[in-house]
């Protein structure tokens, strides 16, 4: 990846970070009238209306917390969709970095997010460390010869480049990042977009590209 197999976009971002201070007074996530009408199919907007995402930023949490693993004594909690840390009793050493710590698990608790809104979407996910880059990878497994591929590229300071590729047409792309972006604003998350780009043609007939994140594996 990447490849010329169909259409392909990439959107440079910045996401911020989700925690009380970045948006003190908002309440609620609110989803773009805009971003519904590019998704046009009622069964599914209603789906995401009406989805309840408490159990799943705080599976995203649990995630995040297996993997960075941070010292007993800072607590991690949600506020709705915000993450909030709590430290006590810390020695001058744990003091120092408590700052590394926080910073490093709200980003990764904010990848998680992107990885279970991949896994909503049916993607087959993965994760990956790129130099200074959170990397997470999807696939989606469908019965078809070339299979739609998921990129995302999150720096520490949220900076974010993001990659559909391997779409039969630029409707049928404008639907899958409408659909991510509104997941995504539904769990909280504020995608800024600064550039996007797209090009590509239809899928020519009788090529293969799919298990590819399975072989990598």
């Amino acid at each position: 990846m990447p490849c010329n197999i169909g259409y392909r976009q990439v959107v440079k971002a910045r996401l911020p970070v989700n925690n009380e201070e970045s948006i003190k007074e908002q309440t609620e996530a609110k989803i773009d009238q805009s971003l519904l009408e590019q998704i046009g199919e009622p069964d599914f907007i209603e789906w995401l209306l009406d989805l309840d995402i408490e159990s799943l930023l705080g599976e995203a949490l649990r995630r995040a917390l297996a993997k960075i693993k941070p010292d007993s004594k800072i607590k991690f909690s949600l506020k709705g969709f915000y993450l909030e840390a709590e430290a006590k009793d810390l020695t001058s050493v744990q003091k120092r970095g408590l700052g590394k710590v926080i910073d490093k698990t709200f980003n990764q608790f904010q990848m998680e997010i992107f990885g279970i809104i991949a896994q909503l979407l049916d993607y087959e996910i993965m994760f990956s460390v790129d130099g200074n880059n959170l990397v997470l990878e999807g696939e989606k497994m469908e019965d078809k010869n070339v299979h739609k591929y998921l990129k995302i590229l999150k720096d520490i300071n949220g900076q974010a480049e993001i990659q559909f590729e391997h779409f039969s047409s630029e409707r049928e792309l404008e639907q899958e990042e409408a659909k991510f972006v509104a997941l995504a604003q539904k769990m909280g998350i504020k995608i800024v977009v600064k550039n996007r780009e797209i090009n590509g043609k239809p899928i020519p007939n009788g090529v293969y590209h799919a298990n590819f994140l399975r072989e990598k594996n």
